[in-house]
């Protein structure tokens, strides 16, 4: 996908998130590659787990993310600045949110499965929900939007073997604050566009 947007567009995807996601967005932590590196050593270091026990991953360290790779998730950026992705998720899904087209926000998650375009539906309780999750074996992030009951959770560590306990803290938030025995919150009505004015 990013090679075909690389080449539609005539610019590096890279510039592409930055234009169209960063920056509407206000993620000003966000970059690309790790979150420490030589030239930022006070970034977050990500861990990985050899033999049961979980190391730090020096910021000299040679592994990376492939370039083939890279677009699929060799993003960095603040809990708060994920936060404001999840946000906009949530609201585009709930007909909310001008990034994309409200039509768009339902393609990336309503899948014709139960994969759609990097997000995964899930049945909670009476309704549905998404969530996406990512790795590089060295940091693990979760992001669950309930658009019924509008919440999200995002939740982080930095070690890769993450998964189970983002999981359980993910359901354990929801379950706290959007129980599915309530009952759903009615989307806000979006007020029509007024046409334009007769020339």
């Amino acid at each position: 996908a990013a090679a075909i947007a690389e080449r539609a567009a005539d610019k590096p995807w890279e510039d592409l998130v930055r234009e169209r996601v960063f920056a509407p967005l206000a993620m000003d932590s966000a970059g690309f590659g790790w979150p420490a590196t030589p030239e930022h050593p006070e970034g977050v270091l990500g861990h990985i787990v050899r033999e049961g026990a979980v190391f730090p991953l020096p910021v000299n360290h040679p592994y990376r993310l492939p370039p083939c790779l890279a677009p699929s998730g060799d993003i960095h950026c603040s809990a708060r600045d994920l936060g404001a992705f999840a946000r906009a998720n949530l609201a585009g899904v709930r007909g909310n949110h001008p990034l994309i087209s409200h039509k768009n926000w339902l393609m990336l998650h309503q899948p014709e499965g139960e994969y759609a375009m990097g997000w995964v539906g899930a049945r909670r309780g009476d309704g549905q929900i998404s969530w996406h999750n990512g790795s590089a074996g060295t940091f693990f992030a979760l992001m669950t939007i309930d658009p019924d009951r509008n919440a999200g959770v995002v939740v982080l560590t930095n070690a890769g073997n993450g998964q189970p306990a983002c999981a359980e803290v993910s359901r354990r938030l929801l379950d706290i604050h959007a129980p599915r025995d309530a009952p759903p919150e009615v989307p806000p009505e979006v007020p029509p566009q007024a046409p334009p004015p007769a020339p």
